[in-house]
C-alpha cells in the first residue's frame, strides 16, 4: 500500500497521463490517431496491418500503403471476410493511382468490380486511372487536346460577347 501511494505521489503525471487509454481498445486508439492526423504514431502503434496501411496512406507513403493493403487483403481472405478483402483491394488500387501505378490500379479496380459490381467509387476511380494512363502514354496528344479546348474557349468567349440575349433580340 505504501509503495502504491508513493508511486502515485512521485509519478502522478505518468500514472494518470493516459488513463483514458486504459479503457480504449487498440482499434479505438488507432482511430483516434488516424482522426488526429498523427500518421507516424499510427504506423508505430498500429494494432494491425490495415491501420498501418491507413497511416502510410495518410502520410502519403503510397507504395508502402499499397503493400500493406495487399497484406490486409490476404489476411481478410484467409479469415473469409470477403467484403473487407474487397475494400483492401480497392484501397490498394487507390494507393497505386496516387503513386502513378495506373495499369496495376486499373487491374485492381476491375477485380473489385467483378467481386462487387455496384461499387461506384471503384468504377469512378478506375475511370480516373484509365484517363491518367492515357495521358501518361500520350502526353503530346493531351497537350494538343488542351490547346484545342483553349482555342475553342477563346472562340466561345468571342461569340458569346457578340451574341444578343433572347430578351434583347427583338
Amino acid at each position: 500500500v505504501v509503495v502504491m501511494s508513493l508511486s502515485f505521489a512521485i509519478f502522478p503525471a505518468l500514472v494518470f497521463s493516459n488513463w483514458s487509454d486504459w479503457w480504449s481498445t487498440p482499434d479505438q486508439r488507432a482511430l483516434k490517431l488516424y482522426e488526429s492526423g498523427n500518421h507516424d504514431a499510427l504506423i508505430e502503434h498500429s494494432p494491425n496491418e490495415n491501420w498501418t496501411a491507413l497511416g502510410q496512406f495518410q502520410g502519403e507513403e503510397f507504395d508502402a500503403a499499397a503493400a500493406s493493403f495487399a497484406k490486409t487483403r490476404e489476411i481478410m481472405k484467409a479469415a473469409d471476410r470477403r467484403n473487407d478483402a474487397t475494400t483492401a483491394l480497392y484501397n490498394q488500387g487507390v494507393s497505386d493511382v496516387l503513386s502513378g501505378q495506373y495499369e496495376q490500379a486499373i487491374q485492381y479496380f476491375d477485380e473489385v468490380l467483378s467481386e462487387a459490381p455496384g461499387f461506384a467509387d471503384a468504377q469512378y476511380n478506375r475511370d480516373i486511372a484509365k484517363k491518367l494512363l492515357e495521358l501518361q502514354e500520350n502526353p503530346e496528344r493531351s497537350q494538343e487536346q488542351n490547346g484545342e479546348e483553349s482555342q475553342e474557349g477563346d472562340q466561345d468567349s468571342e461569340s458569346s460577347d457578340s451574341e444578343k440575349s433572347p430578351e434583347n433580340s427583338e
